[in-house]
């Protein structure tokens, strides 16, 4: 017994290691990295890929036509219908409308905006650039307004 307990003794007498350091700052900085990125992920899908994204990609589109006088202005005036019923998700575009509680206040220009639409759309002279350009600054309102 005596020459176990001196083995145990020269075991005893060794000091266990010191924990490793862990650099945590690679994970870290990865960590917010993946996570910077997931934000602006987020920020372009919520931005371009909405509803509302594409219906401003598509009025961006059909503005440039316009000015480059591709199309006339009545196709126009069909097409910013067309746009802003989908984008809006509207059956249908006329006076008779619920504007959403934000909105409610600028139900004048809304009216006024259908008249002008239609105007624009069924009426037997070209709308100008001037009419045209009222026309997609107020669709631009609605649409960003619109929730």
């Amino acid at each position: 017994m005596s020459q176990s307990s001196y083995d145990l003794n020269g075991i005893l007498n060794i000091e266990p290691l010191p924990a490793p350091q862990i650099n945590w700052e690679p994970l870290l900085f990865s960590t917010l990295g993946l996570l910077a990125i997931l934000v602006v992920a987020i920020i372009f899908y919520t931005r371009y890929r909405s509803t509302r994204g594409i219906t401003k990609h598509k009025l961006r589109i059909l503005h440039i036509k316009f000015k480059k006088q591709q199309i006339s202005s009545h196709d126009t005036a069909f097409q910013l219908a067309s746009i802003m019923q989908q984008g809006l998700r509207l059956h249908a575009l006329s006076h008779a409308t619920r504007l959403p509680k934000q909105l409610e206040a600028h139900q004048a220009r809304w009216n006024t905006f259908i008249q002008n639409l239609c105007n624009a759309r069924y009426s037997s002279h070209e709308y100008s650039k001037n009419e045209m350009q009222l026309l997609f600054s107020d669709v631009k309102f609605f649409v960003g307004q619109w929730r």
